[in-house]
This record gives C-alpha cells, structure tokens and sequence, in this order.
C-alpha cells in the first residue's frame, strides 16, 4: 500500500443504535478501505473505541481510548512530510511522529 506524502481522510459513522456509545456491547462501527488507507472502528463493551489504521505514510497504528457519548462518530486523518494527525468529533486526538514509528507490514 503506498500513500501520498500528503493527504487527508475522513469519515463519519453513524450506528442504528441510538445508545450505542454508552451501553456495554461490542459493535464494529466499520470498516474502510480504500487504495492508500485502511480503517476499522470497533466501540468495546467497556466504552472504549478501537483504531486501526494503516496508510498514512506507510504506517500502522492501533489506538484504543475512551469512547466519547453521542450519536455519531466523526473520524479524521491528515498527514503531511512527518506528521500524522488524527481527529475524533473535529479535535484532535493523537499526533504520530511517522519516523519514529514502525513502518507497515
């Protein structure tokens, strides 16, 4: 998988469920693919919001954190020369340093 040295995605997911982000199950909210980038969000029984990501830069990462209460879950990624970012809901919510991570396999 080769990604542009720039570039920007983003995605929202929205679940039928209307509680989905507060009760305790499991739901794989998606997946999504595409040439340069591949993402999967799974919200965990104990309220937590898996990510795993690959692409940006020909970087992995997986990112676990506490899920945010609400109806929709708006997802976003923007890298350019070294820098990763990573967006939840329009903040942002990790920088990676892309040459200091492990490059994809």
């Amino acid at each position: 998988m080769i990604t542009p040295q720039q570039g920007t995605f983003d995605i929202t997911f929205t679940p039928n469920r209307h509680n989905w982000s507060t009760d305790d199950h499991t739901y794989l909210l998606g997946e999504y693919l595409r040439e340069d980038i591949s993402l999967k969000a799974t919200k965990h029984g104990d309220r937590t919001l898996e990510l795993n990501i690959s692409g940006p830069l020909g970087k992995t990462f997986t990112l676990r954190r506490p899920q945010p209460p609400g109806r929709e879950l708006k997802l976003g990624l923007t890298w350019e020369n070294d820098l990763i970012k990573l967006f939840m809901n329009g903040k942002v919510l990790k920088i990676f340093i892309a040459s200091q991570m492990r490059t994809s396999t």
